[in-house]
C-alpha cells in the first residue's frame, strides 16, 4: 500500500495566546480502539465526573481525544481520580502540554502495592528507590499491614510486574508489583493494548519453540517404540494388556473376539463378558399359542316370559320407564343409528323388567 504524502513548513508564529487558551484542556488516548468507541466514551466520562461547570469533548484522531473544562477545580478533581478505564480497557488521560510528539499522551498514574519486601525495609527512602526503577515516583502510603506507592508509568510500554531489590549484605529479594485498578492487558508481554490471545510476541515465541527442537536438539530414540518392543517380548498373564499398543494385534484380536461365543468374549481389560443380559430371564410368556376366543356376549332373548301375577306389579311399575326409553330411542335415531341397540343392551343387562315393559308398550 503506497502512501501519498506532502510536506508543509510551519511559519514562525506567536503561540502564547493559544497556550493560555488550552490551559484547562486534558488530552486522552484509548488503549484498544477496536473495543473502545471514542464517540460513546466522551458523553460517558462527562456524566460520570459530575462536574460543577461545563466540559466539552471532541475526537482528535490517532486514538486521541480532548476535554476542555470551564473550571480548574473540575480538571484537578478529574486528574486526582485517575486511572480510568472504559469497556474494561485502560484510558490514558493527561494534562495538555505544548509539545509535539506522536506518543503524547502516555502517562498513567497507578497505586502499586509492594509484595515481598521485608518489613524492616518499609521505609520512604526504600519506596522511592523502587518507584524510580519503573516510573516517576510521586508519593507513598504506609499502613501496619500494607505498603503502596504512587507511580506514573508509560502506558504504551510493557508493565513492570517484578523488581529485584539488592541489599548491602549481598542478599537480594524479589518484590512483586501489584497494580490497583488495572483493567484488561496481555499476560504475556504485559501491554495494555491487547490480550494474550492476540499477542504477536507470544505467537512468535511459540513458533520458535516448536522449531528449536528440530534444529538444535538431537533426535532421541522413541520411548513408545522401546516400550512396544519390551511388551512384545515380555510374557505376562494378560496378553491383551501386554500387546494393546500393537494396532494390528488390537484389530485382529477384536475380530477374533467377535467370532467367539458371547460368554467367552473379553473386554479391553481382559475380563469375560459373562452371561448375555438379554438371556438372564428366559421366561417367555408367548411360547404356546392359544386359540382365538371371541369375547363372550349375552345373546338377546327372542321371547319374553309371560306376565304372571308375581311380576305384573313390576311390569306396571316399569311402563313409564319403557315410554321414556322409547322416546329417547326415537330422538337418538336422528343422529346415531346404533343407539337403539346400545340402549337395549345396557338396559337389558341391568333391568330386565324395564325391557319387558318397553316391548309390551310397543
Amino acid at each position: 500500500m503506497t502512501r501519498c504524502l506532502t510536506y508543509a513548513e510551519a511559519p514562525e508564529i506567536d503561540t502564547s495566546q493559544a497556550i493560555r487558551d488550552n490551559e484547562l484542556t486534558l488530552i486522552g488516548r484509548v488503549t484498544n480502539l477496536r473495543e473502545q468507541s471514542i464517540r460513546d466514551l466522551i458523553p460517558f466520562l462527562i456524566q460520570r465526573w459530575n462536574l460543577r461547570g461545563t466540559a466539552t469533548g471532541s475526537e482528535l484522531g490517532r486514538h486521541c481525544f480532548q476535554f476542555r473544562f470551564e473550571l480548574k477545580e473540575d480538571m484537578d478533581r478529574v486528574l486526582a481520580k485517575r486511572p480510568y478505564h472504559y469497556a474494561r480497557w485502560m484510558l490514558i488521560l493527561q494534562r495538555w502540554e505544548p509539545i509535539i510528539s506522536p506518543d503524547f499522551p502516555v502517562e498513567i498514574p497507578f497505586w502499586v502495592r509492594l509484595r515481598g519486601l521485608p518489613l524492616h525495609y518499609w521505609d520512604p527512602e526504600m519506596f522511592e528507590r523502587i518507584g524510580r526503577e519503573f516510573g516517576r515516583y510521586d508519593s507513598f502510603e504506609l499502613t501496619p499491614t500494607s505498603a503502596r506507592i504512587l507511580v506514573t508509568i508509560n502506558g504504551i510500554q510493557p508493565l513492570i510486574m517484578e523488581t529485584i531489590v539488592e541489599f548491602s549484605t549481598g542478599e537480594d529479594t524479589l518484590v512483586t508489583l501489584e497494580y490497583e485498578k488495572l483493567a484488561n492487558h496481555c499476560d504475556h508481554c504485559k501491554r495494555l493494548t491487547h490480550t494474550s490471545t492476540e499477542c504477536s510476541h507470544r505467537n512468535q515465541s511459540s513458533e520458535e519453540q516448536s522449531i528449536a527442537p528440530q534444529r538444535h536438539r538431537p533426535v532421541e530414540p522413541s520411548t513408545f517404540r522401546r516400550n512396544y518392543e519390551e511388551d512384545r517380548q515380555r510374557e505376562t498373564s494378560n496378553n491383551w494388556i501386554a500387546t494393546r499398543r500393537d494396532t494390528g494385534y488390537h484389530r485382529d484380536e477384536r475380530a477374533r473376539n467377535h467370532q467367539r461365543a458371547y460368554d467367552q468374549r473379553l473386554d479391553r481389560y481382559g475380563r469375560p463378558f459373562g452371561v448375555r443380559p438379554s438371556s438372564k430371564q428366559t421366561t417367555d410368556y408367548y411360547t404356546e399359542e392359544e386359540p382365538y376366543k371371541p369375547p363372550t356376549t349375552r345373546p338377546r332373548a327372542t321371547t319374553l316370559p309371560p306376565v304372571t301375577p308375581q311380576n305384573k306389579t313390576k311390569t306396571r311399575q316399569s311402563k313409564g320407564v319403557g315410554q321414556r326409553l322409547r322416546i329417547f330411542k326415537i330422538r337418538s335415531n336422528l343422529f346415531l343409528k346404533n343407539t337403539e341397540l346400545e340402549l337395549l343392551w345396557v338396559w337389558e343387562s341391568h333391568n330386565s323388567s324395564a325391557v319387558e315393559g318397553y316391548q309390551e308398550g310397543a
